[in-house]
C-alpha cells in the first residue's frame, strides 16, 4: 500500500499568517464603527512631529486605514506565498506575516481610542505609550504565529552519500567537526549604511520633537538586520546548524537528511533577490555576500545554501560526517 501524500504547507501557512491579520483588521474597522459616536466630527487622520497635521470625518479615517490594511494583507500574503514552500523558512514567514499585518489594525484602535470623547481631533494627543503597545503587540502577535506552524518534519536520506560527494582524506578524515562565520561584504554594509542613514536623522529628529518611540523601533529594526545578515555556522555529528549571533534564528540541517554537500558560486541578488536569510521557492539560503557557498541538498526537498569563507572544507566535513551515519 502506497503511503499518504504529504500535505500542502500552504493551507495552514495562509490560515495562519493571512487570516490572523485579516481577522484583526475586520475587528479593528467594527471597533472603530462601533464607536463613531465617540468621535469628533473632524477626526485626525495623520500625525506629524507637532501633532495631527490633517483631518476628515469618521467614514474617511475607517476607509483609509481600512485600504492601507488591505493592502499590507498583500503584502502578508506575498511572504507566506514565498516561504511556505520552504520548510526552513516557512515559520519565520509565516510570523513576519503576522506582525506586518497586525501592527496597522492595533496602531488604528490606538489611534481611535486617543480621540474618544473629544470635541475636536486638533485637541487630540497620541502618547508614545499608545504607538509603543502597538508596535509591541504586532511584534508578539509575530512571534507566537511562528509557534503556530509546526517544526519542519525529518526525512531522513534513503541512501548512502553518492561516491562523487568531495570528502576528506587522510588525516583530515578524523575531523569531527568544522565552524565559519558568515557576514555581508564592507560594501553591502556601507550601502545598508547610505540607506538607512537618513532613517536615523528622521527618528533622532522626530525624538526630539517628543516621539521617542521611534527610537527603539530603530533598534529593533538594526537587531532585525544583525540577526539575518551575521551568522555562525557550525558541522557536527549532528548535522549543520547556521545561529545568527544574537541567537535567532537557528536554522539547522540535521545529519539524517544530508543527502549530499557541494560547493558553488552564489549570486545573492540574481538568485535569492537579495541580501540575508532567503528563498527562492526551491532552495533557502543564508546568502550575504556574492562568491562560493556551500549547498546541502535535503532528503525533504531542495536545498540550503550558505555563503561562507572555505565552504570546500566544509562541504567535505558534512559529507565525511554524513557517510558514517548508521
Amino acid at each position: 500500500m502506497s503511503e499518504p501524500a504529504a500535505k500542502s504547507p500552504y493551507p495552514r501557512a495562509l490560515l495562519v499568517g493571512l487570516g490572523v491579520p485579516a481577522l484583526l483588521l475586520l475587528g479593528a474597522i467594527a471597533f472603530v464603527l462601533a464607536n463613531t459616536h465617540r468621535l469628533p466630527p473632524d477626526v485626525a487622520l495623520h500625525w506629524g512631529p507637532r501633532g495631527p497635521d490633517r483631518f476628515g470625518p469618521p467614514e474617511q479615517f475607517v476607509l483609509e486605514f481600512g485600504a492601507i490594511g488591505a493592502m499590507m494583507l498583500l503584502i502578508s500574503a506575498l511572504l507566506v506565498a514565498t516561504t511556505a514552500g520552504a520548510p526552513s523558512a516557512r515559520r519565520i514567514g509565516v510570523g513576519a506575516a503576522v506582525g506586518v499585518g497586525a501592527f496597522l489594525p492595533l496602531f488604528a484602535v490606538v489611534t481611535a481610542a486617543a480621540q474618544f470623547d473629544i470635541t475636536t481631533g486638533r485637541d487630540a494627543v497620541l502618547d508614545n505609550l499608545g504607538m509603543l503597545l502597538s508596535m509591541l503587540g504586532a511584534l508578539a502577535l509575530g512571534v507566537a504565529g511562528t509557534f503556530l506552524i509546526p517544526c519542519p518534519r525529518l526525512v531522513p536520506a534513503t541512501g548512502s552519500v553518492p561516491d562523487d560527494a568531495p570528502r576528506l582524506h587522510g588525516d583530515e578524515a578524523t575531523r569531527a567537526s568544522w565552524e565559519g562565520s558568515v557576514g555581508p561584504t564592507r560594501g553591502v554594509l556601507i550601502g545598508i549604511g547610505v540607506l538607512f542613514l537618513p532613517v536615523i536623522i528622521l527618528a533622532v529628529w522626530m525624538a526630539t520633537a517628543g516621539m521617542w518611540v521611534l527610537l527603539p523601533v530603530m533598534v529593533l529594526v538594526l537587531a532585525a538586520l544583525v540577526a539575518f545578515l551575521f551568522f555562525r555556522v557550525r558541522i557536527d555529528a549532528e548535522g549543520l546548524a547556521a545561529r545568527s549571533v544574537i541567537g535567532f534564528p537557528t536554522i539547522r540541517v540535521p545529519l539524517a537528511e544530508v543527502v549530499r554537500a557541494d560547493t558553488r558560486e552564489v549570486s545573492p541578488m540574481g538568485e535569492f533577490g537579495g541580501w540575508g536569510y532567503r528563498t527562492n521557492g526551491r532552495e533557502t539560503g543564508i546568502v550575504t555576500r556574492k562568491g562560493e557557498g556551500l549547498v546541502v541538498e535535503r532528503a525533504s526537498g531542495g536545498a540550503f545554501v550558505v555563503t561562507v569563507d572555505d565552504a570546500e572544507t566544509a562541504a567535505r566535513t558534512l559529507n565525511t560526517l554524513a557517510s558514517r551515519r548508521g
